[in-house]
């Protein structure tokens, strides 16, 4: 999340780089950013409100918007260094902070490195970034080159960037209508070999801090009713039935749960300005909202922590999926704070990679990376 956006507008670009009334849930949202539901915080947000407060969006998740089963994952070590299965893709979701990856001379430029050679994504969702699609996709050719010739693509949208180890089918960095915050919608061509569909990938990074809870539901207005032009054919070239879809990236949900929800499960606030609800998933059901652990195997599910800031907590970075088409082998929140140093060992990492700073018996974690890994249902 990033409040200062605004005063270091990023460049944009809407074609592929190739290189190498209100409704109940809305009074909800605007009470949590009062503090009556609790914040989630941010390193941005407002001086004033308190910490002790129940996260109505942390650890405990949205169990009622769940279209998925909890299922045991495996921990990061076994999921970061194991041979994927056939068929398997892995996307990664990461909010740099303030394009710090791509920064010379910044420490979390080579943080970053070790995590990416670690992750090992083929598809990289990423958030406040604001260097130039071509100088991303000229890093990660660089940094890690792809076998047979192949490159990276690097597409942006406002502060958001997806950069994809196969080859991009269309992008475009806003909805339509328009809702006012650029994003990342991108059809991503996945190779036969893997996959026998595409998959359709939304990186959203919207409004951040206390005070844009009613931006944050306009964008997740903006987003469902996307879907269902996307599901609808209105791409220039239609997507086809059934493409997986994979909604990630920082939602900033530090107010109520009215924007998650919409996302979910389709149901549009504002009707009047963004058309009907509809679920948005290809059977007509919600997404499901994966809900990642720490490392895979842990208990929590929070993805921003800044300890003695005032603000609990909170998962501010979801994952949703079209489960109806696709599904989840392993997720995880990638905390190496937490790992032990053998596993560290293992993974080429350092206990702060994930960290800006740590505050005496505190850490100010901005972001934690999310790993997805999906493969379709047919495959063995």
């Amino acid at each position: 999340m990033n409040r200062r956006l605004s005063a270091q507008p990023p460049p944009h670009s809407t074609s592929p780089v190739r290189l190498g009334g209100l409704s109940g849930w809305l009074v909800l949202g605007l009470l949590g950013s009062l503090g009556s539901l609790g914040l989630g915080g941010c390193a941005d947000l407002d001086a004033g409100a308190t910490a002790n407060h129940t996260d109505s969006l942390g650890d405990a998740g949205t169990d009622a918007d769940d279209a998925g089963p909890t299922v045991a994952m495996p921990g990061a070590v076994t999921m970061l260094t194991s041979a994927r299965g056939p068929g398997v893709i892995r996307v990664a979701s990461y909010n740099i902070e303030k394009n710090s990856a791509f920064e010379p001379n910044n420490p979390q430029a080579v943080r970053f490195l070790r995590l990416v050679k670690a992750i090992g994504a083929d598809v990289w969702a990423l958030q406040e970034v604001w260097s130039p699609p071509e100088t991303v996709a000229a890093w990660f050719n660089s940094r890690m080159p792809l076998p047979n010739g192949a490159t990276w693509t690097a597409v942006d949208g406002g502060s958001t960037m997806t950069v994809s180890s196969f080859p991009v089918v269309h992008h475009q960095s806003a909805t339509s209508p328009d809702s006012g915050r650029k994003i990342s919608l991108t059809w991503i061509d996945v190779p036969a070999s893997l996959w026998s569909k595409d998959l359709y990938l939304i990186n959203a990074h919207m409004t951040c801090c206390g005070d844009g809870e009613l931006s944050r539901q306009r964008e997740a207005d903006s987003i469902a009713a996307w879907i269902q032009r996307v599901r609808g054919g209105k791409l220039p070239n239609p997507l086809p039935t059934a493409t997986p879809l994979l909604l990630i990236g920082d939602l900033n949900l530090v107010g109520g749960p009215g924007p998650l929800h919409t996302l979910v499960t389709g149901d549009i606030n504002d009707e009047a300005s963004w058309g009907p609800d509809a679920a948005p998933d290809w059977d007509d059901t919600p997404l499901r909202d994966i809900r990642p652990h720490h490392n895979g195997d842990g208990d929590a599910t929070w993805t921003w922590r800044w300890d003695g800031s005032g603000f609990n907590q909170n998962r501010l970075d979801c994952a949703l999926l079209s489960d109806s088409v696709a599904e989840v082998v392993a997720a995880m929140v990638l905390n190496t704070t937490t790992l032990t140093q053998p596993q560290l060992d293992a993974l080429g990492l350092a206990q702060l990679d994930v960290g800006k700073s740590k505050l005496g018996a505190g850490w100010v974690l901005d972001h934690l990376p999310l790993v997805i890994d999906l493969r379709l249902p047919e495959s063995p």
